[in-house]
């Protein structure tokens, strides 16, 4: 066994730990979240932004829209819309992970060769706790095994579900309006 081996099957026996099969309603735990961060590719400031969408069990929910590439030292603009997800939308999200053992190695190429991301696009990247263990999961489509693609589409789907279109718009609004103050047209 290598090491790649060894940490997937400590990473599905802790993905066991945090989704047991006999889960119910009553069973999404309150540490639950996923945190889903976008960037779109290498572009010049003020046409670069991310995103990041934090889904939590306790409703401590909220999207952040980022503008520019951020340091420790930039007083950076970013705008924070809170959201409401109702407990049925998080048992969704939930039972989604849980039914589609979606653990760390399991959607990925298993084939031993990286799958680096292409030079200046865009990327993402998914985190997501329950019962006090941590994980990340493959959010880019190159890093997923073509066999998982749609699940993966669908998984991302759930996620951008969680923003109402309204808070999308005022988000967009308020990007568009940045890049056009700030682009010195």
């Amino acid at each position: 066994m290598n090491i790649r081996q060894a940490f997937t099957q400590l990473a599905l026996v802790c993905f066991a730990l945090a989704f047991p099969s006999t889960a119910s309603a009553q069973d999404v735990p309150q540490d639950f979240s996923v945190n889903y961060q976008w960037m779109n590719g290498s572009l010049r400031p003020p046409f670069h932004y991310a995103y990041q969408l934090s889904i939590r069990a306790s409703n401590e929910s909220a999207v952040v829209m980022v503008m520019g590439y951020p340091t420790v030292f930039d007083d950076i603009t970013k705008w924070k819309e809170p959201l409401h997800p109702t407990q049925e939308q998080i048992k969704v999200l939930y039972d989604f992970i849980e039914t589609n053992k979606l653990s760390p190695g399991v959607w990925t190429h298993n084939d031993g060769v990286p799958h680096p991301a292409p030079t200046g696009g865009q990327s993402c990247s998914i985190f997501i706790v329950a019962r006090n263990l941590g994980y990340s999961v493959p959010c880019n489509s190159y890093d997923v095994d073509e066999e998982y693609l749609p699940k993966q589409q669908e998984f991302l789907k759930i996620i951008a579900d969680f923003v109402p279109a309204a808070t999308w718009a005022i988000l967009n609004g308020k990007r568009d309006d940045y890049m056009s103050r700030t682009s010195g047209k």
